[in-house]
């Protein structure tokens, strides 16, 4: 059957993160290779995610925790590592733009208060008919209640509405908030699940990936 709306995780289906701006800017102030993963172990990461901090408290906090572990000169890391905003998948974006001819296309992403900036400096603001962001809704995937939030501001049952997310873990959160959902693991094995879902979509080449 047919939903009603089609829900998309965007980090790992549709936006990518190679961590080229992390990578330079930890070369550009000398700091040890990873050095900005920690950057998503700070607890105030984890608050930024759910609204309690915004992006910018956030990415202070990394500065001043390079800085306490590698010296005044980790500053200089921030801003190549923040200009990177990902990269969009082109393919994904015309999945989702044929999608959006026979239903609508919402967004639910675990991030900070950044992402509106992020699909404006990308150019797909309009590309989803509405986006979702747990430091909005104030609760992360998987909990249920992050779904049933956009089903209620949807006002579409969540049995009418389709999942998808890379992570698994997300998937059964969705299905136990009662939305029909599957792990994403391909732009190919999306287009398919679209026209399984009663999309009427061209199939999918065969040699896709």
């Amino acid at each position: 059957m047919r939903p009603d709306l089609l829900l998309l995780d965007l980090d790992g289906l549709i936006r990518h993160w190679k961590d080229t701006g992390a990578r330079q800017g930890e070369r550009l102030a000398g700091l040890p290779h990873g050095a900005l993963e920690a950057a998503y172990t700070l607890p105030e990461y984890k608050l930024a995610q759910l609204g309690v901090l915004t992006d910018q408290q956030w990415a202070d906090a990394v500065r001043e925790h390079l800085i306490s572990q590698h010296g005044p000169a980790a500053r200089t890391a921030l801003p190549p590592w923040r200009a990177d905003r990902g990269e969009i998948d082109q393919h994904m974006l015309a999945l989702v733009r044929a999608a959006r001819r026979h239903l609508p296309v919402a967004i639910l992403s675990n991030t900070t208060s950044a992402l509106p900036a992020d699909l404006r400096l990308h150019g797909i603001s309009g590309a989803f008919d509405a986006v979702f962001t747990s430091a909005e809704l104030g609760v992360a995937k998987p909990a249920p209640a992050a779904y049933r939030a956009v089903a209620a501001a949807m006002n579409i049952q969540p049995g009418r509405m389709f999942f998808t997310d890379d992570e698994m873990i997300h998937v059964h959160g969705a299905r136990h908030a009662g939305l029909p959902a599957e792990q994403f693991t391909s732009p190919a094995q999306f287009h398919a699940t679209l026209i399984r879902l009663g999309l009427p979509l061209s199939s999918p080449a065969r040699n896709a990936a």
